[in-house]
């Protein structure tokens, strides 16, 4: 068997057995289903969230600005999440996130791109675990799509300034702590 169908085996059979020992019924827990809190991610984004789940669906918003004199940040994350197995304490998850990412460099000596901006689509399993009545845990892993748009100054006899498109596929993943309320 390959490393890899061994590592895909053994994730899927710790996924399952986290729920083996749970006791079946009816899940207590607080009736919230607003939450806010902090997020970091790769298509999840990374930053403030707030994530509305009234039911077995959803809903989460990430955001972060961040300025500096040599650089201006932005990041916005919308993710979906569908609740695929319930037990006391562990939810396990399916979700859905698409990211956007907008950089703009000052260009100095080490660097010579100016304008960036990144479009993240990412799917997985998400895990949420109850640290309490209040505090949850979220942990995403899966896979990542990346599309990388930016502008890049190349230093010649001239200047000259070119686009550049690139596209990755990567492993994804991501941890929020939220407040329930």
């Amino acid at each position: 068997m390959t490393k890899k169908a061994s590592i895909f085996l053994l994730f899927f059979a710790l996924t399952f057995s986290l729920f083996a020992q749970q006791p079946e019924g009816k899940i207590k827990r607080s009736d919230c289903a607003h939450h806010a809190g902090i997020t970091g991610g790769y298509s999840i984004g990374y930053g403030l969230s707030y994530l509305y789940q009234p039911n077995k669906s959803g809903f989460q918003l990430t955001y972060s600005p961040y300025y500096t004199n040599y650089r201006a940040f932005s990041n916005l994350s919308f993710t979906y999440a569908y609740t695929l197995r319930e037990s006391r304490n562990i939810n396990l998850m399916l979700y859905v996130a698409e990211g956007l990412t907008l950089i703009q460099n000052t260009p100095d000596y080490y660097s010579s791109k100016r304008n960036e901006m990144r479009f993240v689509t990412g799917c997985g399993l998400e895990y949420q675990f109850y640290l309490s009545q209040k505090f949850k845990l979220n942990i995403h892993s899966g896979f990542a799509f990346q599309i990388k748009n930016y502008e890049q100054e190349i230093y010649d006899t001239n200047l000259t300034t070119r686009n550049v498109q690139a596209y990755f596929f990567s492993p994804d993943g991501g941890v929020s702590l939220f407040f329930m309320f």
